[in-house]
């Protein structure tokens, strides 16, 4: 049986939320704490947080897409301001696709080889 809880940041973080550490700090205790209950509905309560940086906000939003990492947030009482820093990072992170490029290796004795191997286009 899955459980939601609720994780009330100020009790954490006091009212800042400063750094990507900080972030790990949080998954770290949200494995540690809720990962013995099976907890996958989780709501993050900004209650009495008066700042997130943008560092924060760019680590949160990565830690929490990750496709290992199965738990559904909710994030309540968020500021207005939060929720625009929170968008504007979604905006600016993308997955990178790795490019696999081929390519060929002529192994030149002598220059009439370039000379062939450069007209033969």
């Amino acid at each position: 049986m899955t459980t939601a809880a609720d994780i009330r940041l100020k009790d954490l973080f006091n009212e800042s939320l400063d750094t990507r550490e900080s972030v790990h700090f949080l998954i770290n205790y949200i494995e540690r704490e809720l990962g013995k209950e099976d907890c996958y509905d989780i709501t993050l309560d900004f209650t009495g947080i008066d700042f997130m940086s943008r560092s924060f906000a760019d680590e949160l939003h990565k830690q929490i897409n990750l496709e290992n990492f199965h738990k559904s947030f909710t994030f309540a009482n968020m500021p207005l301001s939060m929720k625009e820093l929170l968008r504007v990072v979604e905006k600016t992170q993308t997955t990178r696709k790795k490019r696999e490029m081929k390519s060929s290796v002529l192994v030149v004795k002598d220059i009439s080889m370039i000379k062939d191997y450069t007209f033969s286009w």
